[in-house]
């Protein structure tokens, strides 16, 4: 039991050093962060067992989906905008 949490704690914290280190394309850096969301789930998941209280694990899934769907978006108007997905062409003044 202990050995899934470290395996939950070992993936949170690569998915956090990866978006430190790689941020130059919007896709990669919203697909890092859904690998954090998902780690973070599955934790969660296996808290969910041990207290039966299922709420916070839906609660969560819905924010989950929320901002998956708002990162999609963004993504969209930002190649229709600037072509490309890259965050080095990206600045605030140009919006």
């Amino acid at each position: 039991m202990y050995l899934n949490y470290y395996i939950y704690f070992m993936m949170m914290m690569i998915s956090l050093s990866l978006f430190c280190f790689m941020y130059k394309h919007l896709l990669l850096t919203m697909m890092i962060l859904e690998f954090l969301m998902m780690s973070i789930l599955l934790f969660l998941f296996q808290v969910s067992f041990l207290s039966s209280s299922m709420s916070v694990l839906f609660y969560f899934l819905v924010m989950m989906v929320c901002e998956s769907a708002l990162g999609l978006t963004i993504l969209v108007l930002l190649v229709r905008s600037m072509g490309n997905d890259s965050t080095k062409v990206m600045n605030l003044i140009l919006w």
